[in-house]
């Protein structure tokens, strides 16, 4: 009978299983921010949060939707957890190949147009992509404006007028109807 090696198991991190980054590219404009917009979590804002979710969770329980409460509580964690825990700081690179964020490339073709909005006092650059995920959102913190448009603008359009969808309608009214916004 012949031995056989046990067969080995090969570990790689997030950023090499993400498309390589393009050394030869031109970098055109390249920055480092937090992945995510970042407020910390205001004691009043979570308390409101709490005795909504009480409330709400009372009336689900007493329709004997369970699931449902547990849904509720479920985003109340989450909530918490995005209020108290800091994102990490990633780097952004704009290059003549495309944009690179994470460890990801996204080329040229893959985008389609971008724009700017402002979440929790910060600026956001978003691009829209035709593949997944379809919103890239890059946090511009020391990063000039005018400088990230005039770059990009020569290889995608800009879209003055932010687009809605319905899940951005309806998150926006649920911050102001619990008076978070």
């Amino acid at each position: 009978m012949a031995k056989t090696e046990p067969a080995k198991v090969q570990i790689d991190d997030l950023n090499s299983q993400q498309a390589p980054i393009d050394s030869n590219s031109k970098v055109l404009l390249e920055w480092s921010s937090p992945l995510r917009p970042f407020k910390p979590l205001n004691k009043d804002n979570f308390k409101r949060l709490i005795i909504w979710s009480i409330v709400l969770g009372l009336v689900l329980i007493f329709f004997k939707e369970f699931i449902l409460t547990l849904t509720i509580f479920a985003l109340l964690f989450f909530s918490y957890v995005m209020g108290t825990v800091p994102p990490q700081v990633v780097s952004h690179r704009i290059s003549i190949s495309g944009v690179s964020s994470v460890g990801h490339t996204y080329l040229w073709r893959e985008l389609r147009d971008f724009y700017f909005t402002q979440r929790l006092g910060m600026t956001i650059l978003v691009l829209e992509t035709a593949v997944r995920p379809q919103r890239l959102n890059l946090v511009l913190q020391d990063v000039d404006r005018s400088k990230v448009e005039n770059v990009l603008s020569s290889y995608l359009p800009h879209r003055e007028e932010v687009p809605k969808r319905l899940f951005d309608n309806l998150t926006e009214k649920a911050a102001q109807l619990l008076n978070l916004a």
